[in-house]
């Protein structure tokens, strides 16, 4: 039984009652991990719903208003600055570098479903396709990535 969704600065994080209990309050990998797991399984849960669109896909980590990468940004500022987390930052520091690529390289043609294992499109393998998504956005930090 998953515990009761926590609110977390602002930010209602509905599928990180994990990070509160597990984590000491921290939002990181583990809660990020367990939303891959959960589009990769097809679940249902309204707490992975993190756009609240009715539906627990790609786009509850991706969306630039309220998805993961977004919210996770906000929460762990002295990474992030309080900007978004970028796709294919495999270890969250903020940076999608040559540690993300070694997290991709050592998991490739694996069946996972974890973000922190180089799964960044959440559909259970890590292959081509997620290293697009770190080749689209290698050497971008979220502290540059997003200033005006």
């Amino acid at each position: 039984m998953m515990p009761k969704p926590t609110v977390v600065a602002v930010v209602l994080l509905s599928c990180w009652s994990y990070a509160a209990s597990e984590s000491e309050g921290k939002v990181d990998g583990r809660d990020l991990d367990l939303l891959c797991a959960a589009i990769v399984n097809g679940s249902k849960d309204p707490r992975f719903d993190m756009n609240e669109d009715g539906v627990i896909n790609l786009e509850d980590i991706t969306d630039p208003a309220s998805g993961w990468l977004q919210a996770g940004g906000v929460h762990n500022l002295p990474l992030t600055g309080g900007r978004s987390f970028l796709p294919g930052d495999a270890n969250l520091d903020g940076r999608v570098d040559g540690r993300d690529f070694f997290i991709w390289n050592a998991n490739k043609f694996r069946k996972t479903s974890r973000w922190t294992q180089g799964d960044f499109n959440a559909d259970g393998i890590v292959d081509a396709q997620d290293y697009s998504i770190w080749s689209a956005h290698k050497f971008l930090s979220s502290r540059t990535y997003f200033r005006h």
